[in-house]
């Protein structure tokens, strides 16, 4: 995953739910405005409907980015696909819709990234294979990312090829040291078999976690950074990558440096 961008800039900007800062997160319209603002990569959330599609949405219903509430596992991917998932983010988005995955793999340039974040547990996996077969998308360009540590086992088992990162956020405070520790993450990220790491945008993101996943040869994306202050903070300490609601400002930032 680590390279170097054409302007020389690291690390790897990743589009978080798109360029959602500006555009509805989830949509089609989100990720191709990413492409616009020179992303590396989309990153997207998906949840499987009741018929087995696999979908691009954040929460396990509609209620948030929609003028209705339905439960995404209990329906079908023509009535998900019905709603208006744009107009709460501006009337210039009214009728962006619920994409599916495979439309949204279809729809990645050749050269850019795809991370699939994982909201559910494992039994999302065989759906997700499925997808994988039917799309041409190239998996060398593929990086699912999960909180649960079992997704991440059960996919590595299954499919070694594809790289996977286990997600963790921090809890605690400085004298009392954050949670998970050092020690726990590896252990973790060795168990189940991952690739590296998504950590919060948290003060515990340091050098000494960052060495210690450099020399486990761990991959790094810290989510979510809108600052350029703090962007710049995690490129002098050599994250692989970050992810941003906003692409073209942390982009023209890091150029800046």
């Amino acid at each position: 995953m680590e390279k170097e961008r054409e302007d020389g800039a690291k690390p790897i900007i990743i589009a978080h739910r798109g360029a959602s800062g500006d555009a509805p997160e989830n949509t089609l319209a989100a990720f191709n405005l990413a492409w616009e603002q020179g992303a590396d990569g989309m990153e997207c959330d998906v949840h499987q409907a009741q018929d087995h599609h696999i979908v691009c949405i954040h929460d396990s219903d509609t209620k948030r980015v929609s003028n209705e509430s339905l439960e995404v596992s209990q329906s079908k991917v023509e009535a998900l696909k019905q709603l208006d998932v744009g107009s709460w983010k501006g009337l210039e988005w009214k009728g962006e819709r619920i994409p599916t995955l495979v439309e949204t793999l279809e729809a990645i340039p050749s050269e850019k990234l795809a991370v699939v974040e994982i909201k559910t547990g494992p039994s999302i996996l065989p759906a997700f294979y499925q997808v994988l077969e039917r799309s041409s998308f190239d998996e060398t360009k593929l990086i699912v990312i999960s909180f649960d540590a079992e997704v991440i086992h059960q996919l590595k088992e299954d499919s070694p090829q594809i790289k996977a990162y286990w997600l963790t956020a921090f809890m605690g405070n400085k004298p009392e040291g954050f949670k998970p520790g050092v020690k726990r993450i590896l252990d973790t990220l060795s168990r189940i078999g991952a690739d590296g790491l998504g950590a919060q945008n948290h003060e515990a993101v340091n050098e000494e976690l960052v060495e210690a996943l450099k020399n486990a040869e761990m991959e790094l994306n810290i989510w979510t950074v809108d600052e350029i202050a703090e962007a710049k903070r995690y490129q002098e300490l050599g994250v692989s990558s970050i992810s941003t609601n906003f692409p073209a400002r942390i982009i023209e930032g890091l150029r800046d440096r």
